[in-house]
């Protein structure tokens, strides 16, 4: 069953209550897309499509009524990340493993999944900046510290690491809390944060100070050699002034135009050729008499 039929079939069947949505892999949530998707796609269109299907599929997600929750161990990357996001809890597993990021740029993309829009409204616009347009990765206890992820499992004996199952227990017992009403989810700033981040996200701040300065860091650091950074601030700033659906729409556009550029085909070749070079260090190797 695809992901598609799979939300439909939870929204229409009266004895699924809620959701945990987890992975049965231990060292991988979602890594992000299968990056040799990408070189099937036969024009722009059809990768607009495949993103424009992904903003809905996660849209459905979002506007559920039933508690939809994120029950994370491994690496959390790229479409991994926007499908968490537009979750309505986020648990995650503290260990060296689980990781999140949305690596596009590194690609020379932008995340087409909703990544440019969620983001910003669910953490600082500063922060948010600084993961979709480096694409690093950080871990459990700086996801929660920025507002990522809403409850950390640690495990119960410090020599040993929280299992799979304790990771759905928790999970499972969250959701059936919040369905009973004995568990609020509560996402806290200070009075300070939310004042600074309100203006920063409105025009005129959001153009004359945060993006302005985003900008200036781009060019210093790229001589404006790289679309993909310049094309996520305009996808933020759309959503932010026009809103999500504007935003959406940008995100879809430029994702397929940004797939076509000479940029993103060589990022992708590089990432594609370490892939390959890390499964195969060395070669055929020959027995010599």
């Amino acid at each position: 069953m695809d992901f598609r039929k799979l939300t439909t079939f939870i929204q229409n069947n009266d004895s699924i209550k809620g959701v945990v949505i987890m992975s049965g892999k231990l060292n991988s949530f979602i890594a992000g897309a299968d990056i040799k998707l990408l070189d099937t796609f036969k024009d722009a269109s059809e990768a607009e499509k495949y993103v424009r299907d992904a903003q809905n599929i996660l849209l459905e997600l979002e506007k559920s009524e039933k508690p939809i929750i994120a029950a994370i161990m491994g690496t959390c990357f790229g479409g991994g990340l926007e499908l968490t996001v537009a979750c309505h809890y986020r648990i995650a597993v503290n260990d060296r493993k689980t990781l999140f990021a949305l690596p596009e740029v590194m690609l020379g993309l932008l995340p087409g999944a909703g990544g440019t829009q969620r983001l910003p409204q669910l953490i600082s616009l500063t922060t948010a900046l600084d993961l979709i347009l480096t694409g690093k990765s950080i871990k459990s206890e700086k996801a929660k510290l920025i507002g990522l992820i809403d409850e950390i499992v640690e495990p119960c004996d410090s020599e040993a690491a929280v299992t799979h199952q304790e990771l759905e227990n928790v999970a499972v017992e969250r959701a059936k809390q919040i369905l009973d009403g004995t568990f609020t989810i509560q996402r806290s700033r200070s009075l300070t944060e939310r004042i600074t981040n309100f203006f920063l996200c409105r025009w005129p701040f959001l153009d004359m100070v945060v993006l302005r300065a985003a900008t200036n860091t781009i060019l210093e650091e790229t001589y404006g050699n790289y679309p993909a950074p310049m094309k996520i601030l305009e996808a933020i700033r759309i959503g932010l002034i026009e809103g999500n659906a504007a935003g959406y729409e940008f995100e879809a556009k430029s994702f397929a135009e940004l797939l076509g550029t000479s940029e993103a085909k060589a990022l992708i070749g590089i990432f594609n050729a370490s892939t390959e070079c890390k499964k195969d260090k060395y070669g055929d190797v020959k027995k010599i008499e």
